[in-house]
């Protein structure tokens, strides 16, 4: 994107990122390695990993309450169900958003 607008004649000094869900592991990598060109990041509903830590660091509980919940449908395909308290590891805290 910063490309494209340099393109047109704009300059792009320190943009904001954001990220949603594992997006926020993406923008915390590319802030951690760009940091003096990256302005401000933004987690939207997003993982917001501490230095140093994968999602499995991050998320482990919930990743191994997924596992348990794995089943085959078809006979083939390997299906994770939400598991209970899902949707407050992206802050959404209201059950009735959360159905």
């Amino acid at each position: 994107m910063a490309q494209g607008l340099r393109a047109l004649g704009h300059e792009v000094h320190a943009p904001s990122l954001s990220g949603h869900s594992y997006g926020g592991m993406v923008i915390t990598g590319a802030a951690d390695r760009q940091s003096g060109r990256v302005g401000h990041r933004v987690y939207l509903g997003a993982a917001c990993p501490c230095d140093g830590e994968s999602l499995h660091d991050h998320a482990f509980a919930m990743i191994d309450q997924a596992r348990q919940t794995m089943r085959q449908v078809g006979g083939s395909e390997a299906v994770l169900e939400p598991a209970p308290g899902f949707a407050a590891f992206f802050g959404v805290i209201d059950p009735v958003h959360a159905a």
